[in-house]
Parts: structure tokens; C-alpha cells; sequence
């Protein structure tokens, strides 16, 4: 499995800490955003192969955040896989989802095995690694 660049915007930390262990355990490169608006900044500033989402972050939700991502990309012609990342799986959510641009919605607490399955379906898209310093620390289509 080559590795990917994976975006994760999830604003607790104990989630984070997971996120990034679990990728990183798998050779995966991650770069943290603590909310929606670090997360647009972020994908703006940087190439990523899948953007991992908790949706209720402070300052943009992961809703808004992805509607963003997807217009960046309108502009780009390009769509990078995002993972909504949520403990809250609502008929409400699934459509809120689709509007904002989202691929799949896994819902927390994960399942460790289907979650790195779902993540490294998705193909390395960018060559170059990721500037700055990256951090050490039941899936369902939509």
C-alpha cells in the first residue's frame, strides 16, 4: 500500500490521537485541522489524497467545510475522496451529507478494520510530501 496524504479535521483531541495512530501505524502521512476553517485552509495550501471530517467542529462545520473543499475543487477539476467522521448517523445527516459534496459517512466509534479498508481503497494521487511538519501523534456510502 503506497502512502497516502490524509487530511484529518476533528477537533477532539483524544480523536485525533486515534486518527493519527491508526494512519500513521499504516505508513500514512496526516496533516491535523482542529476545525472546518483550519480544514479549507489546509486543502487550499496543500494536495491530499482523502479528507477524513468530524462533522460538528467550532468556527465551520464539517458540512460547510466540505461544501467549500468541493468548490475549491469545481474550480481545480479535480475530487478528493471526504470521509464524514461522526457519532451522530441521522436520515437528517445522510442528506445534509450529499448536499455538502460528501463521499461516505463512517460512523464513531469506528470499526479499525473497516475504516483503514475504506481508506486505502482510494489511489495516491500526489507525489510530493507534505510541507511543514506532518503530525507523529462499520463504514457506509452514501
Amino acid at each position: 500500500m503506497e502512502s497516502l496524504r490524509i487530511l484529518v479535521a476533528e477537533d477532539t483531541p483524544a480523536n485525533q490521537y486515534l486518527l493519527t495512530r491508526l494512519l500513521t501505524a499504516r505508513g500514512h502521512q496526516v496533516r491535523l485541522a482542529e476545525d472546518g476553517v483550519e480544514a479549507v485552509n489546509l486543502f487550499t495550501a496543500e494536495p491530499f489524497d482523502v479528507v477524513l471530517m468530524d462533522l460538528h467542529m467550532p468556527n465551520l462545520d464539517g458540512f460547510q467545510a466540505s461544501s467549500e473543499i468541493r468548490e475549491l475543487e469545481r474550480a481545480r477539476k479535480t475530487h478528493v475522496p471526504i470521509i464524514a467522521v461522526t457519532a451522530y448517523v441521522s436520515i437528517d445527516s445522510r442528506a445534509r451529507c450529499l448536499d455538502a459534496g460528501i463521499d461516505v459517512l463512517m460512523p464513531k466509534p469506528i470499526n479499525t478494520r473497516e475504516f483503514i479498508e475504506l481508506i486505502e481503497q482510494f489511489p495516491r494521487r500526489h507525489d510530493s510530501p507534505i510541507s511543514g511538519n506532518p503530525s507523529s501523534l462499520g463504514s457506509q456510502d452514501l
